[in-house]
């Protein structure tokens, strides 16, 4: 089992349209975990990228509380990793 766990990115101060494309990591080539401010209200969106075999930016959670966001993130960051490398994953 891999041990490594994927970067959580914090974009939450802004929108996901608002991050630079050169910042931004769904248009890289390293898959992440990243935080955004959802485009409704004040929450915090946690976003899992995916850039191979295409580019994919798949909604995980929405939180009205930044820190439970980033907790969250920190935990799906560490576990996606060990479901991958497990063979339970279906990507």
């Amino acid at each position: 089992m891999k041990t490594t766990e994927l970067e959580v990115v914090d974009f939450s101060h802004m929108t996901f349209d608002g991050i630079p494309p050169q910042d931004n990591p769904a248009f890289g080539d390293t898959e992440c975990v990243m935080l955004t401010q959802d485009t409704v209200g004040k929450r915090t969106t946690v976003l899992h990228i995916i850039p191979h075999p295409v580019e994919s930016v798949n909604h995980v959670a929405i939180f009205w509380s930044k820190r439970l966001a980033l907790h969250f993130a920190n935990w799906f960051a560490k576990h996606a990793v060990e479901e991958a490398s497990s063979g339970r994953s279906n990507r």
